[in-house]
């Protein structure tokens, strides 16, 4: 078949498979030229200085399929995640007002960005449930279509990538905390 080469062989892989996604990052999303990146087949190896927030969730999922479009292949990525708890200070809403791109790190430590070229759009839901035991909190769904599947990053602060500098804060699930008056935490023992 010509045009078809696989670089290597696919050995058979340990039955150590977890699914899942452990780690959910975004970005706004913001249109980089494609010299202002590097890769090396699947792999982002340089990005522009950029801040990922963090999301915690404990339920997600993310699956890519490949559609043959007359200009070539499309890759159609979809991310779903649960954040727990409705709370006026999650503010969720403000990601139905731009396009953003996401770094997920799966449960096998797999490192893979979304959103890359073209950005994803994201819906959600705020559900309450019926009962004591159902879910409360939101149910998020950002999709795209970009020109290439989610790339891997080996290392993402070496990549470009940085994280917000937290103070050690203990919040309690009311969210009260105690900082003293000269801004100190009280630290529990």
């Amino acid at each position: 078949m010509s045009g078809f080469n696989l670089d290597s062989n696919i050995s058979r892989e340990k039955k150590d498979s977890t699914g899942g996604v452990q780690s959910i990052y975004v970005m706004p999303f913001v249109k980089y030229n494609r010299r202002e990146m590097l890769f090396d087949e699947q792999r982002l190896i340089l990005f522009p200085s950029t801040m990922l927030i963090s999301i915690h969730s404990e339920v997600s999922s993310f699956t890519e399929n490949p559609e043959l479009t007359p200009g070539g292949t499309m890759w159609d990525q979809t991310l779903t995640f649960e954040v727990q708890k409705s709370k006026a200070s999650r503010e969720l809403f403000k990601m139905l007002k731009q396009q953003w791109s996401i770094v997920i790190v799966d449960e096998l430590g797999n490192n893979r960005i979304l959103g890359l070229r073209n950005g994803l759009d994201v819906t959600y839901t705020n559900e309450t449930g019926n009962e004591k035991g159902e879910f409360n909190g939101y149910r998020i769904t950002a999709t795209g279509m970009e020109d290439r599947q989610a790339l891997f990053i080996a290392d993402l602060i070496a990549t470009g990538f940085t994280f917000p500098v937290e103070p050690d804060n203990f919040v309690f699930d009311d969210g009260c905390n105690f900082v003293f008056d000269n801004g100190d935490n009280y630290i529990f023992d």
